[in-house]
Parts: C-alpha cells; sequence; structure tokens
C-alpha cells in the first residue's frame, strides 16, 4: 500500500518542482520531504525524479506515478 503522505509530498514536489518548496507548502522540512521521496521510490522500486544540483524532473516511472497519486489523493479527499 502506497502511503498517502508520500504520495501527497511527491505530488507537490512535482508541481513546485522543488523539495524546498514543497516542504515550505507543506509545513516540512526539505530533508522530511527527501525522506518522503525516498521511501516511495522504495515502496515502488522505481526512480521518480531525476535531480541535480539545479535541476528537478520527472522521470517517465515518475509521469506515471503521478497521474496515479492524483487519483488517490482525489478519492481520499472526497471520502
Amino acid at each position: 500500500m502506497l502511503n498517502p503522505v508520500w504520495l501527497n509530498t511527491f505530488a507537490t514536489v512535482a508541481t513546485s518542482h522543488s523539495f524546498t518548496d514543497a516542504g515550505r507548502q507543506l509545513g516540512l522540512r526539505q530533508s522530511s520531504v527527501s525522506e518522503h521521496i525516498r521511501r516511495l521510490e522504495e515502496s515502488v522500486g522505481r526512480r521518480l525524479f531525476v535531480r541535480d544540483t539545479h535541476s528537478l524532473a520527472l522521470t517517465a516511472d515518475g509521469e506515471a506515478v503521478l497521474v496515479h497519486a492524483r487519483v488517490i489523493l482525489e478519492a481520499m479527499a472526497h471520502a
């Protein structure tokens, strides 16, 4: 089962294109955001972002997971 907190963090990072900005939006430290993404990547067995010190982009797997994450998060919001 995918942790909804990790999915929300992932979707926020994907939208903001920044771990730091996502942390600000979610009220988390950047290190917590990084940990959520690391755990989600381990859970799905795929790398979701390509990142270096100046850029962040979704991988093809990340794009696919983002579609599912949004559906899951929307369903949870309606529940």
